[in-house]
C-alpha cells in the first residue's frame, strides 16, 4: 500500500510538528497582533494597519496547523 502524503513529507524532512510549539507561536502572533493594532489605533497611524490585519490572518492559518498537528496530517 502506498505511504500517505504526510507520511512522505514525515520521512522527507525527518521531521514531526509539535503542537505545543504551533501553541506557542499562535500565541505571540496574537499577542503581537493585538499590540500592535492598539499602538496603530492609538497613534492613529492608519496605513500600519496592515500589520495588524496580517496579524489576523496569520492567526487563522496558526490555528488550522495546530489542529492539524493534533488531528495527525498536514495542513495542505
Amino acid at each position: 500500500m502506498a505511504d500517505s502524503v504526510h507520511d512522505q513529507v514525515v520521512s522527507y524532512f525527518d521531521y514531526w510538528p509539535s503542537q505545543a510549539l504551533a501553541i506557542v507561536a499562535l500565541t505571540l502572533f496574537i499577542l503581537l497582533s493585538v499590540v500592535h493594532g492598539a499602538i496603530t489605533v492609538s497613534t492613529r497611524t492608519w496605513f500600519a494597519l496592515i500589520v495588524t490585519v496580517t496579524g489576523l490572518l496569520e492567526m487563522a492559518g496558526g490555528w488550522r496547523g495546530a489542529v492539524c498537528v493534533k488531528r495527525g496530517h498536514t495542513a495542505a
